[in-house]
């Protein structure tokens, strides 16, 4: 890569690179995208239609997973996730502070206790050392997060999760496609919870979500669940019309409207077609990443047998607010995630965490900074990121080495 340190890439147009750009992503896929839309449209099947079934099927096949039940979003995906684990009033969850709020909220919606355990610093994942000691008789699941497409130390998890008898929900929202010695997440666990939001590695144009499973009785009561508590057999994709006419209208409980739309899931089926290949996309950027930022930015360490598919791309600065401003000041677009950590914030005041209860949680908080990655993302642009965000860090490196009196 050759490197150009200009801040004029494109001369007489002001630059900016979003986080994403699904724009693009459509523009370059209108047509297919337009034709399983107008399909949809002129079957008049909106709800629980064919599409969904056979992305279902499409998607389990993707995982590696016998089963899969499209639900509402991630977040749905979660919460009902927990229901059909038999979790509830009293029980305990393990999972990480460091994560969006549906990874927590769907344990206490259950009725269940939240109990964090902190996150290792070289992956920014679930510390597995510290798993055991904050197992107790109420403890009923473990949610690893597969943070930023890259996947918890499932081997270990597993390990643990057996001898104490616990249920495994892979909270695989930033994770579609990631891996673990070849296996890929959603398939590690009882339970895998993908969201589908149009941000994420996979995305519908509007909230949708994936659970997959090994287990049949896990998919079919989330297939219940999600649908009012119908039957099975009115959940036939029919819409209360079955192959042979009117079915029996059978409610088995008081489920939940958490239904993946027939749209989404016909758009998904398309974009699934493509995942590979964008995969792929983002691997090869990240790699651009990791090779020529500045080998004085922290960043995610893992080992060979362990695929990060990269929903995003972390890094870890000093000044991240100082050096996010004058990237921005470029065109260049940054985010940071879970500053601070969820048992810091207002909403979780009732668990009585204070500042220092998970500190590395804490710290590489303090610290992140991510980076624009996409499969459309031109090599040009990624150069003029590299380059700023290089200099920036040698600007801020020397003020600190002046400032120290060396």
């Amino acid at each position: 890569m050759n490197f150009i340190y200009s801040t004029n890439i494109r001369k007489g147009e002001k630059l900016f690179i979003p986080m994403n750009d699904l724009v693009s992503e459509y523009k370059r896929n209108k047509n297919k995208i337009n034709k399983a839309i107008f399909k949809v449209i002129n079957s008049g099947n909106f709800t629980l239609g064919e599409e969904v079934e056979l992305f279902e099927k499409e998607f389990a096949n993707f995982c590696g997973c016998k089963y899969a039940a499209g639900v509402g979003s991630g977040t749905s995906a979660l919460h009902l996730s927990l229901i059909a684990c038999g979790i509830g009033q009293g029980d305990e969850v393990i999972t990480v502070p460091n994560t969006d709020i549906p990874t927590a909220m769907s344990i206490s919606h259950v009725g269940a206790k939240i109990i964090f355990v902190d996150v290792d610093y070289d992956t920014f994942n679930i510390d597995t050392s510290q798993l055991e000691q904050k197992i107790t008789k109420f403890t009923k699941a473990i949610i690893p997060v597969h943070i930023f497409g890259l996947p918890a130390d499932m081997t270990e998890i597993n390990r643990i999760a057996k001898k104490y008898n616990l249920k495994i929900i892979e909270d695989a929202a930033l994770a579609t496609g990631a891996e673990v010695n070849g296996i890929k997440v959603g398939s590690l666990g009882d339970v895998g919870c993908f969201s589908l939001a149009p941000n994420k590695i996979l995305g519908a144009y509007g909230d949708a979500g994936v659970i997959t499973t090994n287990k049949k009785n896990i998919a079919d009561k989330i297939k219940i669940s999600s649908n009012y508590g119908h039957s099975l057999k009115m959940n036939e994709r029919k819409y209360g019309v079955g192959k042979k006419g009117i079915t029996k209208w059978e409610l088995l409980e008081e489920g939940y409207n958490e239904r993946l739309d027939t749209l989404q899931a016909s758009i998904l089926r398309v974009k699934l077609s493509m995942l590979k290949l964008n995969i792929k996309k983002r691997i090869d950027l990240a790699n651009n990443y990791t090779k020529y930022l500045s080998q004085k930015i922290k960043k995610q360490k893992y080992s060979n047998n362990f695929k990060h598919v990269y929903r995003a791309y972390p890094c870890f600065v000093k000044k991240k607010n100082y050096i996010s401003k004058k990237l921005s000041e470029k065109g260049i677009s940054t985010n940071s995630y879970y500053t601070p950590p969820l048992h810091l914030q207002p909403v979780y005041k009732r668990l009585g965490l204070k500042k220092g209860s998970f500190p590395v949680s804490e710290e590489l908080s303090k610290e992140l900074i991510c980076l624009p990655i996409y499969p459309s993302l031109s090599k040009l642009n990624q150069e003029y990121i590299i380059n700023n965000f290089n200099i920036k860090i040698i600007i801020e490196h020397l003020c600190n080495l002046l400032s120290d009196g060396q």
